[in-house]
């Protein structure tokens, strides 16, 4: 699933305006789908007393929809958190909410606002959106605060919870804490960052009515795996399959003071399904991670003074990759240095294997990465590689 930055989620707002999809019936159904996951609440839990916090933008436009579609399920109470509206959106849906919702304005009736907040089995947060880039203003952060309080409402922000920064996942201040977040069209960096991700509780995406056209044409941040996993599920085993015939993993892990990292790595594949796992560990931590591992197969490499594994293993290695081996681990508590640069640069620039780089794995890509990968390993690249100060390429086959 796609992450997008605030820049490029307004941007498809208007390229969906200029395709006839009116901004009005995207908050329209921003409101809806928001209001559909408070409405299978109610019903599980019996909620009774609904609270909105809206602010005076978009946001709170989204929150007037809201409390104008659950107001038929519940006594619903909308707080006006620091101005009334002022967007045409949110003036619009502000003069659409029934008789029957009672309209709280914070700075005028503070005593009406905290009996509304520490009575509601549901707080709704609409005030601020994507567009937040400060610390929240004083209302705001008064009702944040109350709602937080609250340990025994339900919490629902839209889109984003209030007081984090869309891009960064900042929290400068106080943020509201809460149990699910609807985000819309997709995700947005703060929900998979952090620290936000943790005020964000469960996060569902829902669409509000911009082609996907568009989404697929825009500017992403980030993906995250869930498509790629769908698309590609672990295949059914023959019968007769042994561990012969379901892949072989070199994995180059470990120092020492970092078996944990080999180990738990180690056992991460060997339950994925892994047929042969391949350690390839320091001498030092070679007896610590053997005794966990009963499954694997040992490489003890040589180490250096630091007990990390030293690039004169690069030989050794280079004949695993160009042996049985179906994909390459690299980097699970493997530690960082000038030799260790040399070592994994060269690993990855050397295999034609699948690989799979974590933590200092790819802390120890250097920083020309033996210039762009060697050329891919041609000996004229070496040749400008080595003419660097410091620098030796390890790398002694071609690549073809």
């Amino acid at each position: 699933m796609i992450v997008v930055e605030s820049n490029e989620m307004l941007n498809l707002e208007k390229n969906a305006a200029r395709k006839g999809i009116s901004l009005s019936a995207m908050m329209e159904q921003a409101g809806a789908a928001v209001a559909e996951l408070a409405a299978k609440l109610i019903t599980q839990k019996k909620i009774k007393k609904i609270t909105v916090l809206c602010g005076k933008g978009n946001n709170g436009g989204d929150g007037f929809v809201i409390a104008r579609f659950l107001s038929l399920m519940a006594e619903v109470s909308v707080i006006i958190v620091n101005e009334y509206p002022k967007t045409d959106l949110s003036k619009l849906n502000f003069n659409l909410i029934p008789d029957k919702v009672e309209i709280i304005n914070l700075y005028d009736q503070i005593e009406e606002t905290a009996k509304a907040i520490d009575e509601a089995e549901m707080i709704i947060d609409a005030i601020y959106g994507i567009g937040f880039k400060d610390v929240l203003d004083p209302g705001s952060a008064q009702a944040i605060d109350l709602a937080n309080r609250n340990k025994n409402a339900v919490k629902i922000a839209v889109d984003t919870p209030s007081g984090i920064i869309c891009n960064s996942g900042e929290i400068p201040g106080e943020c509201f804490n809460a149990d699910y977040t609807v985000s819309f069209t997709a995700l947005k960096p703060l929900h998979v960052l952090y620290p936000s991700m943790d005020h964000c509780g469960k996060v569902s995406v829902t669409k509000i009515g911009i082609p996907q056209e568009l989404v697929d044409m825009c500017t992403y941040a980030m993906r995250t795996t869930d498509e790629l996993i769908e698309k590609h599920p672990l295949t059914n085993r023959q019968k007769s399959a042994h561990k012969g015939t379901n892949g072989t993993l070199l994995s180059v892990c470990g120092s020492y003071g970092m078996a944990g990292a080999a180990i738990l790595s180690g056992e991460a594949a060997l339950r994925s399904g892994v047929g042969i796992l391949k350690a390839a560990v320091p001498r030092s931590v070679y007896p610590i991670v053997a005794s966990k591992l009963t499954e694997a197969v040992f490489l003890p490499l040589d180490e250096d003074e630091n007990g990390l594994i030293s690039s004169s293993n690069f030989d050794k290695l280079q004949a695993e990759l160009l042996g049985r081996i179906d994909a390459v681990l690299i980097g699970c508590g493997l530690g960082t240095g000038m030799d260790m640069t040399e070592l994994v640069s060269a690993l990855i620039a050397t295999s034609s294997k699948p690989i799979v780089l974590d933590a200092d794995g790819i802390n120890s890509c250097g920083e020309e990465f033996c210039i762009r990968l060697w050329c891919n390993g041609s000996s004229q690249g070496r040749k400008y590689y080595n003419s660097l100060p410091g620098r030796k390429c390890l790398c002694q086959y071609d690549r073809q």
